[in-house]
């Protein structure tokens, strides 16, 4: 191991790895991470993204009970899953990154 001159003829405790280091000398402070403000346009499209996969939810979900053709009762669970898909594909998008 190389040691610098002066920290050899002062005996202090030298830190492998670290060039000048020594044992008196504290760690450096680590900072969290810079967070910069998200231009404009992103918030906007975001907000579209998820009112057109909103949409596109409700239209299949309509397709598939209009293709079922017959009365729609308010108890069938075709109905409620229907009625689910349009807040849980907008949710599972969310959860799984696809607007960030």
């Amino acid at each position: 191991m190389l040691l610098d001159r002066q920290q050899a003829s002062t005996g202090a405790d030298i830190l492998p790895g670290v060039p000048g280091g020594s044992a008196a000398e504290p760690p450096p402070r680590l900072r969290g991470p810079v967070r910069r403000p998200s231009p404009a346009w992103v918030r906007s499209y975001t907000v579209a993204l998820v009112a057109g996969e909103t949409l596109g939810a409700g239209l299949a979900g309509a397709l598939v009970l209009v293709g079922r053709g017959g009365q729609i009762a308010a108890a069938t669970p075709l109905l409620w899953a229907a009625l689910a898909v349009l807040v849980a594909w907008p949710v599972l998008l969310a959860t799984t990154g696809a607007y960030a």
